[in-house]
């Protein structure tokens, strides 16, 4: 949030105490902004703003969205809604996956709740794409956009998109994912049984539709959809039960009429009793091959025969056989949702909310569709012990896979895990008993990607943990997973519905901007947009660390490249240089007092700088600080916003720093009590934006290609001190296959060593790159 010219990022706070911090800065007149979730769609943000008079103030919103796959596609959702014609609209969505490409398609304009408008005309879009990326653009010009509204654009703009065989196993640093979609099984049949509340309380109207009406219109569409093979019934309910037929009949175009005009004759009358209405449910569908589901829909608490909601659940529970399924929906604020999850919780099913807008049906059509193919039962996914820290796992058991979805798996590596992480997946087809095997690799020198695992990890953690805390009984318990959930939203700066929110507070001191915050830093979704259903980023990581040790992974080599400068005290190095641009980043070179076992004392970088333009940046272990007199310190969050700089200190102590749409640094303060040493490690997270002309010791490396070719044909598994050759620009260059740390990994890495000072492998001479002073640039 930028104020009178001061750059303030927010803090996620429990959702109470951020209300608090709000409402006290609006009453002391500061400038503030909470930013809340709504439950409907943790994509869907609602931001409260505070300004003082005569002051002017800009907000940017940068998040992080976990796409799931749904239907067979992922879909990207951005709101536009400026409110009036823009003279220049251009909204761009970038798409990057490690599997190729299925498909791309933007859909016609959605309201602002979803809906799909019945006269909307298609998008003029521009498409770009390869094997694994696409580019989507659209910039309508002012009379594109009157054809939509006189207020313009106004709605969702929506790109779905699906990928080829996307199972697999992602391992980078400490985490993992794993992501299984199989395809091509057969569906299981199944026997489905509608349980319908019909009370006099759906009557009552929403967006001048009636709850009942809503009900009809989805029925009549799910009816469509059902698949001849299957069974069904349909059973309404208020204070008795009516039914379609006396027990569950095959689906055929006779039937289905004739279930049609049972909907459509449905009356909304009398009192609420759920627990007959189950009851009546399980019997009729008993025990056989098929696959039994209960498709449960009230809109009220249950308030004749049996009303006490625990011994509902309790009867139902030792009523029902082992494969059945009971997926509840709330219909509207009146329901109640807690015993609805805990009753499909207990029962192998979802429970989910039908909001009460003028989308109800398709809410409720959408809910069927995740719920009407299954393809596998009773999904289990092991790892082997020793790879895996089993309490580490989110969810791992699946009563049911459904066609077109995705389960996704994330977990913490073990401190003997190998490298190498099998993953048996079984479960029932429609053929029997099936088992599926995947292997992943660890990817070293890949901070990006190990970033975004652990962030999806600690996401399905905290959902995982809110599922758990809304079923229990527990009171104890149930604080003691209110707590964890909390502690890991703060501590990754999740937003999540009831539970956090971000706050903005103007500071009283202007001159040291302190506020905490560790933004979500990677995905901005204002002019531009990316969208990942996972961590399957583009990332060639570049660093250098203590020693000063440098580690480069580049493009032909499977293996990083690592070389030292064997620099002395008050060197200063030019890491990168970018004319044509205007980016540069120098390193000043610090001793260390040397210890009895060493041969000479250890070198570090003490300081880095950054220079973007005229703006100049420097990192020291003390903090940072810039040539316009700002300070920031590393225990504090905290960032700084400029047209096409933005900078953003993290909760573990490390500088992001975005420069345009392809550029992306991190700065990190490493201290090494062993050694007495407090120094800085500099990585280049994306350089895509970089130059073709960039040089310096890592920015030259950024574009290049390297050939690695093993001398002797014995040594196929690349032992430690393996000699290669590899070629670079024309020049060949003798490598050793050694083990260097990466002290971001914080663990050791394989790398291709290069001796004397990177020789060969860098252009010129080591002198060429030493800068008189630390911010001398250009």
């Amino acid at each position: 949030m930028k104020i009178g010219g001061h750059v303030y990022t927010g803090e996620v706070q429990e959702i109470k105490k951020a209300e608090t911090k709000y409402q006290k800065a609006k009453k002391a007149n500061k400038g503030a902004a909470k930013i809340t979730a709504r439950p409907r769609d943790a994509g869907n943000f609602k931001i409260t703003l505070n300004i003082p008079g005569n002051a002017e103030s800009v907000c940017r919103l940068e998040y992080e969205q976990l796409l799931e796959r749904k239907l067979g596609k992922y879909e990207n959702v951005l709101m536009i809604d400026p409110g009036q014609i823009v003279d220049d609209l251009k909204v761009n969505v970038h798409i990057k996956e490690s599997h190729p490409l299925s498909g791309i398609y933007v859909q016609p304009l959605r309201s602002i709740t979803g809906v799909l408008n019945e006269n909307q005309l298609d998008l003029i879009t521009t498409i770009k794409h390869d094997e694994a990326e696409a580019w989507i653009s659209y910039s309508p010009d002012s009379s594109e956009q009157r054809n939509i509204s006189e207020y313009g654009v106004e709605g969702q703009f929506v790109v779905q998109y699906d990928v080829k065989d996307a199972s697999d196993i992602q391992v980078s640093g400490e985490y993992f994912v794993q992501y299984f979609s199989p395809r091509d099984l057969p569906v299981i049949r199944k026997k489905i049984l509608f349980v319908l509340d019909t009370s006099g309380s759906m009557a009552e109207h929403r967006q001048n539709i009636a709850k009942l009406q809503q009900l009809k219109e989805a029925m009549l569409t799910m009816l469509d959809g059902l698949r001849e093979g299957d069974w069904f019934n349909i059973l309404r309910f208020s204070h008795a039960v009516l039914r379609f037929r006396r027990a569950p009949v095959r689906v055929n175009p006779e039937v289905i009429q004739k279930a049609k005009q049972f909907v459509t004759e449905m009356e909304a009358d009398g009192s609420t009793d759920i627990h007959s209405a189950l009851m009546e449910g399980i019997d009729q569908l008993g025990v056989g091959e098929a696959l039994n589901i209960i498709f449960f829909l009230s809109d009220g608490i249950p308030n004749v025969g049996v009303t006490d909601s625990k011994q509902i659940r309790d009867n139902v529970l030792a009523a029902q056989p082992r494969n059945f399924s009971i997926h509840a929906l709330g219909f509207g604020d009146n329901a109640d949702m807690l015993f609805l999850k805990k009753l499909a919780s207990e029962n192998r099913g979802v429970a989910t909310k039908i909001y009460t807008d003028i989308d109800a049906a398709l809410q409720m059509k959408q809910f069927y569709d995740s719920i009407d193919a299954p393809l596998l039962t009773d999904v289990s996914v092991k790892y082997p012990e020793t790879e895996v820290l089993s309490a580490s796992l989110t969810r791992s058991r699946f009563p049911t896979y459904q066609n077109g979805s995705e389960l996704m798996i994330a977990g913490k590596l073990s401190q003997s895990a190998s490298g190498k992480l099998e993953a048996v997946v079984a479960g029932t087809s429609a053929d029997g008993p099936v088992s599926f095997h995947l292997v992943g690799e660890t990817e070293d020198n890949n901070t990006v990607k190990a970033h975004y695992i652990e962030r999806i990890w600690a996401y399905q953690s905290v959902q995982d943990t809110l599922k758990k805390k809304d079923v229990t009984e527990d009171k104890e318990e149930w604080n003691q997973l209110q707590q964890l959930a909390l502690n890991m939203s703060i501590k990754y700066n999740f937003v999540i519905p009831g539970l956090t929110a971000m706050v903005v507070v103007e500071a009283d001191n202007k001159e040291e901007l302190i506020n905490d915050s560790n933004s979500l830093q990677d995905r901005s979704y204002q002019a531009d947009a990316s969208a990942s259903k996972n961590s399957k980023l583009h990332g060639r990581r570049h660093s250098v660390d203590s020693d000063p040790h440098f580690i480069v992974k580049m493009m032909g080599a499977e293996k990083a490249i690592c070389f030292t400068i064997d620099g002395s005290a008050g060197d200063v190095m030019q890491l990168v240089s970018d004319k044509q641009n205007g980016i540069y980043v120098n390193g000043y070179i610090i001793s260390v007092p040397q210890q009895k076992h060493q041969k000479k004392a250890r070198t570090y970088f003490g300081s880095i700088a950054i220079a973007v333009g005229g703006y100049q940046m420097q990192f020291t272990p003390h903090g940072i600080k810039t040539n316009s007199g700002m300070q920031l310190r590393w225990k504090k969050h905290s960032g700084l916003s400029l047209s096409n700089l933005h900078m953003t200190i993290g909760y573990n102590r490390n500088a992001t720093i975005s420069i345009g749409d392809g550029v992306r640094f991190l700065v990190l303060k490493h201290r090494r009590v062993k050694h007495q040493a407090s120094y800085m490690g500099f990585y280049i997270l994306q350089g895509q934006g970089l130059s073709n002309t960039t040089h310096g010791v890592l920015g030259q490396l950024y574009h290049r290609t390297v050939n690695v070719n093993i001398r002797s044909k014995k040594n196929v598994n690349v032992q430690l001190g393996t000699k290669a050759l590899m070629t670079t620009s024309g020049r060949k260059v003798k490598v050793k296959a050694r083990i260097r740390r990466d002290d971001h990994l914080k663990k050791k890495v394989p790398c291709w060593e290069v001796r004397n000072d990177g020789k060969g492998l860098l252009d010129g001479v080591l002198q060429d790159y030493k800068r008189p002073c630390l911010l001398c640039f250009g």
